[in-house]
């Protein structure tokens, strides 16, 4: 599958995703990445920091392989998603994931 940023797919989100070059970094297969959209079990919605105002998405599930993921994209229009990122789920995102495992309940 090609790595180009102008790649669009449909998803059961109901929007297409585009894939920018920032969520091949760390190597995580297209497929990968949209099954994790398609069934994330965290979604989690960020304000960038870094200077940056924008909101991001955190997308935690696992991929076909039943490694844990981290995707993470930006809302570029009403119908488009961008994917930014890409990687095994980071130790910080283990307490999130958890706690989700365990109901998302206090």
């Amino acid at each position: 599958m090609p790595e180009d940023d102008s790649f669009v797919f449909d998803t059961n989100l109901g929007v297409k995703v585009r894939f920018l070059p920032g969520a091949h970094k760390h190597g995580v297969q297209v497929e990968d990445q949209l099954h994790v959209l398609d069934a994330a079990r965290v979604v989690f919605i960020r304000d960038a920091t870094r200077g940056r105002s924008r909101r991001e998405w955190l997308f935690l599930g696992e991929g076909p392989n039943g490694e844990v993921l981290e995707v993470i994209a930006i809302p570029g229009t009403r119908e488009h998603f961008l994917v930014i990122h890409a990687m095994p789920m980071r130790k910080k995102w283990q307490p999130l994931w958890n706690w989700m495992q365990q109901g998302g309940s206090s």
